[in-house]
């Protein structure tokens, strides 16, 4: 610990004066006086970089008591100190862990709207751990940015993405939803095969491997250099909103379910000649069809095949081919149909498996922040499955194990099991009626004309206040950052009521 008193009461920071013997309220005001802080917003938050004794985080307090503030002190003993010899700092929250921080930041800057973060740091802290001040702005920055290319996704594919579904609801009305499968596969192992650039090291080995006792889950990408050496998985995922069909030529009919997201491109449905089945990844969809669950996943179909296995119950979930960077100077495996599609534009290093770093973009990074906050939240209530990363190399994720796939392999050999596939499973299950599903439309369009008429009397703010999380209105908060954008909420209400009544259309013509 760098923190110190001198014998005349006067506390520093690595030979850094913090806070004097007297007046240390009064000192920390002023430090703090030319911080930018009357720039912030009432739902912006303050991320204060170093706690010393908590003088600063009461000057930030009775500044602005309203404040959002959010205080980062990894060491254990000034967090003591501050506790025994400082300032009553009742509801403020202070992070010891770099995991806890980051999830707060991404629940804030990347899974909410029109919020920001100011990061503050003192003289002390910025001259005297200058390294502990520049891991916390790395961190804001990159959830920062991490938010911003989500939401800027999300509205650019919103039409795109309310087409397919216009398109795809007679498949809803036909296909089985995944999800119903909850629970079905408790306690077996699911391997989860993504289409990295080291998926090329592993194939000798899953082909050997006797799958009877597990599951395989693959991404569509993964497909074709799998059923290559022979491996036909229990389930293939697709969700991309532009064609990517030609990834699906090679799954078996026979062996292989086809499983692709309500709002990806139609072709994925039409171009498949076997059993296929779906899953939804808005979390309103299912409050709409009155029934299954959202596949939450971090905006990349292996992620959605890693929350499928967890609904299944699978144990352990085993990760392989899910590079998350630029292995052997390359994205994906050899043979993955259209690997050299998708330009690179801006890189940066991170843990790699086995040590070092490895470079990675900064999509996949976002990746590898939503793995660490599922690993974080399973490890929360102590009754997640055991989370394994077999892939032969990559990226590090933390709150997984790292292990050689032989191995992992080797100690699932011994279970034995008998499964019924997920393909059997699949056909046993009924689509929603048509009656069902035409009478949850008709409530989604209920919800969406409250919701405008409610815009239009009290405002954006009431009806941000109003929506619940799982409603058909909570769509456009992806796409809405501020407040005030009262008419483009009002366009985005407009359009999914449209997209509703064109559904409902379809499903009174089905039944």
């Amino acid at each position: 610990m760098d923190l110190s008193q001198t014998s005349d009461g006067a506390w520093f920071l690595a030979g850094r004066p913090l806070h004097p013997a007297r007046g240390a309220l009064a000192a920390a005001r002023a430090e703090l006086a030319d911080q930018g802080l009357d720039l912030l917003g009432p739902d912006d938050l303050v991320l204060l970089v170093g706690l010393g004794l908590g003088w600063h985080a009461r000057a930030l307090l009775d500044r602005a008591p309203d404040v959002n503030l959010l205080v980062f002190e990894p060491d254990q003993n000034t967090r003591a100190l501050a506790s025994a010899l400082g300032p009553n700092l009742d509801g403020v929250e202070v992070f010891g862990a770099e995991n806890d921080l980051l999830a707060h930041l991404a629940q804030v800057l990347v899974y909410e709207t029109g919020r920001q973060v100011k990061v503050v740091s003192v003289p002390a802290y910025r001259e005297g751990q200058p390294e502990l001040c520049n891991q916390v702005e790395t961190l804001v920055d990159r959830q920062t940015q991490r938010g911003r290319v989500d939401r800027l996704n999300r509205a650019a594919k919103r039409a795109q993405w309310l087409g397919h579904l216009e398109q795809n609801i007679k498949y809803i009305l036909e296909l089985p939803d995944l999800t119903r499968l909850y629970g079905r596969y408790r306690g077996a192992p699911a391997l989860v095969i993504g289409a990295g650039p080291s998926l090329d090291q592993s194939l000798p080995l899953l082909a050997r491997q006797d799958r009877g006792s597990l599951l395989t889950i693959a991404a569509a990408s993964a497909l074709t250099p799998l059923a290559r050496v022979g491996i036909h998985p229990d389930v293939v995922l697709a969700l991309e909103a532009k064609d990517e069909s030609r990834q699906l030529m090679m799954a078996d009919p026979d062996r292989t379910l086809v499983a692709a997201a309500s709002g990806a491109h139609p072709n994925h449905f039409r171009n498949h000649p076997g059993c296929k089945a779906l899953f939804h990844l808005f979390p309103w969809l299912p409050k709409v069809l009155g029934q299954g669950l959202a596949v939450a996943n971090g905006g990349h179909v292996t992620s959605a095949a890693f929350t499928l296995a967890l609904i299944w119950g699978c144990d352990p979930i085993v990760l392989v081919g899910q590079d998350l960077a630029f292995s052997q100077g390359r994205t994906y495996v050899q043979g993955r149909p259209g690997a050299d599609d998708q330009p690179v534009f801006q890189t940066m290093t991170v843990p790699a498996i086995g040590g070092g770093t490895v470079e990675t973009s900064l999509v996949m990074a976002g990746y590898i922040d939503w793995y660490r906050e599922a690993a974080a939240y399973l490890d929360q209530g102590g009754q997640g499955p055991r989370l394994v990363n077999a892939s032969a190399q990559g990226a590090w994720l933390p709150g997984f194990e790292h292990q050689d796939l032989r191995s992992v392999l080797e100690g699932l050999a011994s279970r034995q099991r008998l499964l019924e596939r997920p393909l059997e499973a699949a056909r046993k299950l009924a689509a929603p009626p048509a009656w069902q599903v035409g009478q949850a439309l008709s409530q989604a369009r209920t919800d969406l004309r409250q919701g405008l008429n409610l815009l239009t009397r009290q405002g954006i703010a009431a009806l941000r206040q109003s929506t619940a999380h799982d409603s058909v209105v909570a769509e456009l908060w992806d796409l809405i950052g501020k407040e005030d954008q009262a008419e483009r909420a009002r366009a985005v209400l407009e359009e999914l009521s449209q997209a509703m009544t064109r559904m409902a259309e379809v499903v009174h013509a089905h039944a």
